[in-house]
């Protein structure tokens, strides 16, 4: 199984050094271990994976994640910031595009909110947020929208806020949960990148 990990990162981080998450890792894992795995995507439906994932987990901490040339490590937990309506100390979830102060201050096209923080995670180290121009936050730590967020979308004509997310049924249900929470906000658009249960079937 170490020799598959090892070929699994290799076609992972290709081409150009990619990162990469660990279910990521996994699921290329599975496809080094089955010899029909090319033909199997030819076919509908969703096989099993040959690997079972706390297998595929246990034989990963053998191996040393350490080892695994770009692996992320796990996505952090999200910072707090204080709420100054309350006097709770603890506060409540940094807001994206804190560290950013200036997101706010231009028109903005598009947004990308991905249901799973990993994900977002991965895409923000392999830097798509910069070569799309597309702001990248995971659902969890962007919603509800910040107003100052809305009022940047609400100024470029046409915005589109995508949605990344799986076929659960809380992912499924995401992006009206996102277009819900944008109320009255003319010329902005939802649109759904994930997938809906018969892509999982």
């Amino acid at each position: 199984t170490g020799r598959a990990i090892a070929a699994a990162a290799a076609r992972a981080a290709a081409p150009g050094g990619l990162r990469f998450t660990e279910r990521q890792l996994y699921y290329e894992t599975c496809r080094v271990l089955s010899p029909g795995a090319a033909l199997l995507r030819r076919l509908p439906g969703t096989p099993a994976p040959v690997l079972r994932l706390p297998v595929f987990t246990r034989a990963l901490e053998a191996y040393g994640r350490e080892n695994v040339p770009g692996l992320l490590p796990p996505p952090p937990v999200p910072r707090l910031r204080a709420d100054p309506g309350t006097a709770d100390p603890a506060g409540k979830p940094e807001q994206p595009g804190a560290a950013e102060p200036d997101l706010y201050d231009y028109g903005l096209p598009r947004l990308l909110l991905c249901q799973d923080r990993a994900t977002a995670g991965m895409l923000l180290a392999n830097h798509v947020h910069l070569e799309a121009a597309c702001p990248v936050f995971a659902a969890a730590d962007a919603l509800p929208l910040d107003p100052r967020l809305l009022a940047a979308l609400q100024r470029a004509e046409g915005a589109t806020v995508y949605v990344l997310h799986d076929a659960s049924t809380t992912g499924a249900a995401l992006p009206a949960l996102v277009r819900s929470g944008l109320g009255p906000a003319p010329g902005v658009r939802v649109v759904s990148l994930g997938l809906v249960p018969r892509h999982a079937a």
